[in-house]
């Protein structure tokens, strides 16, 4: 969605645009007029819709809801039409209201919960005019602990059980025990770095934006320096999975339960993190 609307600006193709809003108004049929989304997926059938609807099977997780509300931020700020701006407001004060009473599920670690959540209120804020800094500033003090003097954030990983299935594994965040310094770039620094994109533009009331400038520029550098360089072209201009940063190495992620110590994403990684540095280079923030 917010390539679409990035597109339209750059060709001003209007195809483009009323794309962005079809899938604007399908973000807005999944919440079905209620603060949280409906269940974790979704159908696109009406049949489908009203069940979710009747079954007000809501769930409180930022993971899924900070994508949706950044995206529904830069389509207020093209159409200026308020139904988004009114559902990032309800949103953004759901989740400000429960911190940090969340569902941690046993495949998801902290850093990328909370990451989320960082986004997702930066975003509300940005939008809307809310003041979040009482979470925002807890959300900042934590990833500030978690920083390395290289710039990357450590994570522990999650808490994996010994039984569980395939497909818990295979959406596992955890490194395991016993692991080195690894700082995650799937689930941690590329959707931090996309929260404290938006919380750099010095507009937020009460935010410490020392610390804001802090992990901004540590994680900035800390990427530009872990960038792949290599004579493959499959791997050259990369990101690995993640990143052992007390021995400097992008193949030192062997110990992960659930993704490969080579694994390159082309979507969350190789297309967020580009995404934030044009936003550096060009006029505006995409985010």
């Amino acid at each position: 969605g917010i390539n679409m609307i990035e597109l339209w600006k750059l060709t001003g193709d209007n195809r483009l645009l009323e794309s962005a809003k079809l899938l604007g108004e399908l973000i807005l049929k999944w919440f079905g007029g209620q603060s949280l989304l409906a269940c974790s997926r979704f159908d696109y059938s009406e049949t489908d819709v009203l069940k979710i609807q009747k079954d007000k099977n809501d769930f409180a997780a930022p993971e899924f809801h900070e994508a949706p509300a950044i995206f529904l931020k830069k389509l207020y700020e093209v159409t200026g039409d308020e139904r988004y701006k009114n559902q990032l407001k309800n949103t953004g004060d759901v989740f400000a209201e429960i911190y940090p009473d969340y569902t941690i599920g046993s495949a998801l670690s902290k850093n990328f919960t909370y990451g989320r959540l960082l986004g997702l209120l930066a975003a509300v804020s940005d939008c809307t005019g809310e003041n979040y800094s009482g979470v925002i500033n807890e959300l900042l003090c934590y990833f500030t602990r978690l920083s390395h003097p290289c710039g990357g954030v450590g994570d522990k990983g999650a808490y994996v059980p010994e039984d569980a299935g395939d497909k818990l594994l295979e959406f596992a965040v955890g490194f395991g025990e016993g692991h080195d310094s690894i700082s995650d770039v799937l689930y941690c620094c590329n959707t931090l770095l996309a929260a404290l994109s938006i919380l750099q533009k010095d507009k937020f009331k009460g935010v410490d934006m020392e610390k804001v400038s802090a992990l901004y520029d540590g994680i900035t550098n800390f990427l530009l320096n872990i960038q792949i360089k290599s004579d493959d072209a499959r791997l050259d201009g990369a990101w690995m999975r993640a990143f052992d940063m007390e021995n400097e190495e992008y193949y030192g992620c062997h110990k992960d339960f659930g993704w490969g110590p080579y694994c390159l994403l082309s979507g969350w990684v190789m297309g967020a993190i580009p995404l934030i540095f044009l936003g550096m280079l060009g006029n505006g923030y995409i985010y």
